[in-house]
């Protein structure tokens, strides 16, 4: 069964586009229609055929504090499948995707996070020395439970719709260690904090996905907003599975980044897109004008940047991309 793709609502912060990659990007979802998995569509498009790399990058971890190594650390290009652990040595050898600027992440539970943009990486020396301040988590902040009281399980709900959506394809995700989340609830807004990567299985796409929170936010009117940083294991490479192929085709179409590349190539009206400006007031959006491409989109010196601006809301609409219901 179909039934037509609805109305897609979001803002974006300080964005900067080209055609291999998406720097900085703060995505709210507003009162988008959850059924469409913010985390899963928007991440979605990722680099999963770069085996062509060169320039290795060997990397050895040590602790501030102690100087020894540090073990099990996780070492990953962002929105990539490419990563490794640190072995016992605190090292680990990465080879950067070809043609793609992806920042470079490292995260350990124990120790805090730290990112590389492709500048930074690019000039590391042969062997580089990178030391971590402890975070103050160790393993036994992650509790197994099974019992968990009626509070957790309510902000744990909201939290998994905010960044995995509702509907079909959210309900075939599952978070593998809801240990390591935490919530706060203060004033009008429910934030949502992880201590270590959360690890998604996606069934509807076929992915594992290891997932680093940066932020989670949910406002009081349903709206939410959240960024961080993936790394993507291919649960069925090469199209082995016809049907997650076939989700990845229409997934792809009903992600943010489809409609990024068509504002880009000027291909709006031929993918079949309508934009508009709008305003949230009361619970409901009210058109402000139809802008010209020129008005919200702005090349940069560099023709492969782009900046995307505008006030408020940008309203998008998708014409002609099908939603596939499994029954």
């Amino acid at each position: 069964m179909e039934r037509n793709r609805p109305e897609l609502k979001f803002t974006i912060r300080q964005c900067r586009l080209d055609y291999r990659h998406f720097d900085d990007l703060d995505v709210n979802f507003a009162m988008m229609d959850k059924s469409l998995a913010p985390l899963l569509v928007f991440l979605f498009f990722f680099s999963s055929q770069l085996c062509s790399q060169s320039g290795d990058l060997l990397i050895r971890l040590l602790s501030l504090e102690t100087n020894d190594p540090i073990a099990g650390a996780h070492v990953f290009f962002d929105n990539t499948t490419s990563g490794d652990l640190s072995d016992e040595n605190g090292e680990v050898s990465l080879k950067p995707p070809a043609g793609q600027k992806e920042k470079l992440i490292i995260s350990h539970l124990s120790y805090e996070s730290k990112i590389y943009d492709f500048e930074g990486y690019s000039n590391f020396e042969e062997v580089t020395i990178i030391y971590l301040e402890t975070s103050g988590y160790s393993l036994e902040d992650v509790v197994v439970s099974s019992k968990r009281n009626a509070k957790w399980k309510k902000n744990y709900r909201l939290f998994k719709s905010a960044l995995l959506g509702t509907g079909d394809a959210a309900e075939k995700c599952e978070i593998l260690n809801p240990e390591v989340l935490r919530f706060e609830n203060q004033d009008d807004l429910f934030e949502g904090h992880a201590i270590d990567l959360i690890k998604i299985r996606n069934n509807y796409l076929g992915y594992q996905i290891d997932f680093l929170l940066k932020e989670l936010v949910v406002d009081r009117n349903g709206s939410a907003r959240y960024r961080g940083h993936a790394k993507f294991e291919d649960l069925f490479p090469e199209g082995s599975n016809r049907k997650v192929k076939k989700n990845r085709e229409v997934s792809f179409k009903q992600g943010p980044r489809y409609f990024f590349w068509s504002l880009i190539e000027d291909k709006i009206e031929e993918r079949k897109f309508e934009v508009s400006l709008a305003r949230y007031q009361e619970g409901v959006f009210t058109t402000l004008m139809v802008p010209e491409r020129d008005q919200i989109l702005a090349k940069n010196e560099n023709e492969e940047i782009y900046e995307l601006s505008f006030v408020e809301f940008l309203a998008v609409k998708n014409l002609n991309v099908k939603v596939l219901d499994d029954n």
